[in-house]
């Protein structure tokens, strides 16, 4: 009989961690400015990061750990789709929130929150069941490339609109990557990447932050 410990993904255990450990440094770093002008914040800053980053991602590690991945295949388009109005939400008068020129946020009572972080890991579950239960079929244009491309057509409808070209640029590659590794042909990966150089062109003529 399997213990728990020989099933868990050491290499993607790793990988995690060292995000973390380099995460933490390079956010460090961004605040220096914080050190020059007030001591007290740069470290208050700090230990957020330790307790509330850290701590937090250790609780959440062993609630994730103990749950069957087959539970998030089962709902993740349920969730998926709870995380895409959750992310219409932000253009409802009186309940999206704009801060710099972006509505990003919702404003629910006490709580205010960016519904992209949620969406996120949403996508990443429901790519991760769509690739699962299409399979072999990912070469092909019609069960592979279209869907794939409506799925990232809709982040970015909804993303693009708020406007924040840097999440749905996570999750384009990260989404593009996932579909790689499924099975998809190196041609419509050639394909995404064309018509994602196109997007950002337009993106880019508009919007003169991204140039």
């Amino acid at each position: 009989m399997l213990t728990k410990r020989l099933l868990i993904d050491k290499p993607l255990l790793i990988i995690i961690g060292l995000l973390v450990v380099v995460g933490f440094f390079v956010f460090s770093s961004a605040s220096l400015g914080l050190l020059a002008r007030n001591t007290s914040l740069f470290e208050s800053v700090k230990t957020n990061q330790l307790v509330l980053g850290l701590g937090c991602g250790i609780i959440l590690l062993a609630i994730t750990a103990n749950i069957p991945y087959k539970l998030f295949k089962r709902y993740s388009l349920f969730f998926y789709i709870l995380s895409a109005i959750a992310l219409a939400l932000v253009f409802v008068p009186h309940i999206g929130v704009a801060h710099g020129g972006a509505k990003r946020w919702v404003d629910v009572g006490p709580i205010t929150f960016q519904p992209s972080e949620i969406y996120k890991y949403a996508f990443v579950m429901y790519l991760a069941t769509w690739i699962s239960n299409v399979k072999g079929k990912i070469t092909s244009f019609k069960y592979g490339l279209i869907p794939f491309g409506i799925i990232i057509a809709i982040s970015g409808a909804f993303i693009l609109l708020q406007p924040d070209t840097a999440t749905f640029g996570v999750i384009a590659i990260a989404g593009t990557a996932m579909y790689l590794v499924g099975g998809a042909k190196w041609r419509d990966i050639f394909i995404m990447g064309g018509i994602g150089v196109l997007v950002i062109g337009l993106l880019a003529l508009t919007r003169p932050y991204i140039r």
